[in-house]
């Protein structure tokens, strides 16, 4: 075998392993999907409304987060029902937010953080009967990692 075609044996060795590399990288983004990152919500997304004083407040949904409750809270205040976060308990530095996103998820918007320490819960964002427009509450507690509820 002379040296021409060896080289030209690897060269085209070569090309196909990286066009399976790249339709591998596409086929895994595709189905796997990029990793999703909160997108911080605009003054106008989380409208602002404090839900102190709303009837008939809930919590649906809870996490506890090194001594604290990380709790999803939900609750009627003029111009409907609203869900917010809220921390119990809260020690010096504590964070609270809440996430809500449009499509079950995938995408969300992030209210907060709120320092535990100036006030306990994020602004209130009114909810919706579409089953894709969810909610959860998250937050950090002194050196612990930062858990979040479930979605609801």
């Amino acid at each position: 075998m002379n040296t021409h075609h060896i080289t030209k044996s690897f060269f085209r060795f070569t090309r196909i392993v990286a066009a399976i590399a790249i339709t591998t990288a596409s086929l895994l983004l595709t189905f796997i999907g990029s990793p999703t990152l909160p997108a911080y919500a605009a003054p106008g997304d989380c409208s602002s409304v404090n839900p102190m004083g709303a009837d008939n407040a809930r919590t649906v949904q809870s996490v506890n987060n090194n001594g604290r409750m990380i709790e999803l809270r939900t609750g009627y205040l003029p111009g409907g029902q609203y869900g917010w976060a809220r921390i119990a308990n809260p020690g010096g530095g504590d964070l609270v937010w809440m996430d809500f996103s449009q499509d079950g998820g995938f995408i969300w918007k992030q209210c907060g953080p709120y320092t535990a320490n100036s006030r306990q819960f994020s602004e209130a964002v009114k909810t919706s009967r579409d089953a894709k427009r969810v909610f959860r509450a998250c937050g950090t507690a002194g050196s612990a990692p930062t858990k979040c509820t479930p979605w609801f």
